[in-house]
């Protein structure tokens, strides 16, 4: 990495299991992905390749709300807004 980023955009492989056959028309699918626990995810080098004053967008899930504004301080983020 030769420089810091002002923008980051995250997506986080989050560990999500299969849901229950009530919560929709079937049971649902694995992820066909693999997945990473939270310390996984928080111990990538996001604070490392941000640039000062850098914006930090995540992609989460209900369930990884308040870990995802844990998650963003860990990486030197102050969380502001929920879109």
């Amino acid at each position: 990495m030769s420089g810091k980023y002002r923008t980051i955009v995250a997506d986080p492989p989050w560990h999500v299991g299969a849901g229950p056959e009530w919560a929709s028309n079937g049971p649902s699918r694995k992820l066909e992905y693999p997945t990473m626990t939270f310390d996984e995810i928080a111990a990538l080098p996001v604070k490392a390749m941000s640039a000062d004053g850098a914006h930090l967008y995540i992609w989460t899930i209900n369930a990884y709300l308040e870990r995802t504004y844990d998650l963003a301080r860990t990486w030197g983020f102050k969380p502001s807004t929920l879109l």
